[in-house]
């Protein structure tokens, strides 16, 4: 059986869930068997596009073992590569079934033995929620691997300040990666990361990737309607805080320096800072704010040090349009700004972006 290490629960309700997983992969198998045309097609629905080119006999076994977890009467907790395919598994489920179709078998409430137990059971009746109780994180998703190694390249501290293991993502890697990785030199992996501004860059699209793939999406919203700068602010300031103080960075909310205030001053000493401004999309002054603003924010801090981060709620497309080209002028005179856009909308379910690119 698959196993949940982050909750206390029972083997009656785990092996009602792990009968749930094994009814989605025999009708994927079912379904890739009627297709007999097109089966390297349905192989890249659950694996890495590169995995599959470069040995599909590893994909066939690799999801052979997988069915074999969920039958047997083990614990198993899952590699990377696994999780890659249940995530993907669980999306295409969810595109080829039907809520209505959505019919477990009957939970016996008396047989519900921890809290656990009991806050899981209603959410196995909604295939909504099981990507938020079966992974703890996202870090085995194209995206979010990328740019981890980004930062791990950078320093190996990395990997402990934001709790992910680089080993872990090597089955997920194209073998240009998987060489790159091996060959790095212990000297380059506990370097140091390069400047502030690095640091600040990085952490802006560490909690791009929170929003964007770990549901904290969700934190943007109250009541369906969009939290105000102010609130955005205040997540952003508490996502990044830890991780100022645990690398000695001082960070400023509401600093003016004599020409408002600007959002947050990053800084390590007088003579290093980087300024981050905050906007929502649909902000009247989405354009000034980085054609005009953060400049003279950057003019009264006496730094070209400079990220403007939009969050993108959908509703402004045509400002966001030319938001970038405006970037793109600004930033051949300015290669230390940067626009960063977090896509802040509401996420029914996962991207089906890379089951129609592999079609």
């Amino acid at each position: 059986m698959i196993s949940l290490k982050e909750y206390n629960i029972s083997d009656y309700l785990l092996r009602i869930l792990n009968n749930i997983l094994l009814d989605m992969v025999e009708l994927f198998e079912d379904t890739r068997a009627e297709d007999i045309d097109d089966k390297e097609f349905y192989l890249k629905v659950l694996f890495p596009e590169h995995l599959v080119i470069a040995d599909k006999s590893k994909c066939e076994r690799e999801l052979s073992l997988f069915e074999s977890y969920i039958k047997d009467s083990f614990h198993h907790e899952l590699r990377s590569l696994h999780k890659y395919m249940l995530f993907y598994l669980i999306e295409w489920y969810k595109d080829v079934t039907s809520s209505v179709d959505f019919i477990i078998e009957e939970i016996d409430s008396s047989k519900l033995e921890t809290e656990d137990d009991r806050y899981l059971a209603p959410l196995l009746k909604d295939l909504y929620y099981y990507k938020d109780f079966l992974f703890e994180d996202w870090d085995f998703l194209d995206y979010m691997m990328s740019g981890l190694l980004k930062l791990y390249e950078q320093s190996s501290l990395w990997s402990e300040i934001l709790d992910f293991d680089i080993d872990e993502m090597f089955d997920l890697l194209p073998p240009d990666l998987q060489e790159k990785y091996f060959q790095k030199s212990e000297k380059n992996a506990q370097s140091s990361v390069s400047t502030l501004e690095d640091i600040v860059i990085t952490l802006c699209y560490s909690f791009k990737g929170f929003i964007e793939f770990k549901g904290g999406w969700r934190r943007l919203y109250y009541e369906n309607h969009q939290i105000d700068e102010k609130g955005i602010q205040s997540l952003f300031y508490c996502y990044i805080s830890l991780y100022c103080r645990t690398l000695n960075i001082d960070v400023s909310p509401e600093c003016d320096a004599g020409r408002g205030p600007v959002d947050f001053k990053f800084s390590n000493g007088d003579a290093f800072k980087t300024l981050v401004e905050i906007k929502k999309s649909r902000n009247t002054k989405l354009l000034h704010g980085i054609d005009i603003q953060i400049n003279e924010y950057g003019l009264a801090e006496e730094t070209n040090s400079l990220v403007y981060l939009v969050f993108d709620f959908g509703d402004n497309q045509k400002q966001i349009e030319k938001l970038l080209n405006i970037y793109e002028d600004l930033k051949r005179n300015n290669e230390h700004l940067h626009l960063i856009i977090i896509d802040s909308r509401k996420k029914e379910s996962a991207s089906r972006a890379k089951k129609l690119s592999s079609k």
